[in-house]
């Protein structure tokens, strides 16, 4: 449930990021390069976003969970 929402947080925010500028640089009333560092801007903060994932690694999952029934993948996660 918690990827699902990081996922939709960062497809939101790319999205309206993208409607923004694309239409401001559309427009003219950005320089192209601007609108470079905006593109690369927005994808850092969606894999920044996307990292959040990772800070409670080490906690286990749920005992219903399909994780928790492989060993396999119990003992790289």
């Amino acid at each position: 449930m918690r990827t699902r929402r990081v996922i939709a947080q960062s497809l939101g925010w790319a999205a309206g990021y993208n409607l923004l500028a694309v239409s401001v640089a559309t427009l003219g009333f950005v320089a192209p390069w601007m609108a470079a560092i905006g593109m690369s801007a927005s994808s850092l903060i969606v894999v920044a976003n996307a990292l959040r994932l990772n800070r409670d690694a080490n906690v286990k999952p749920p005992a219903d969970s399909k994780v928790a029934d492989d060993p396999a993948l119990e003992a790289t996660a």
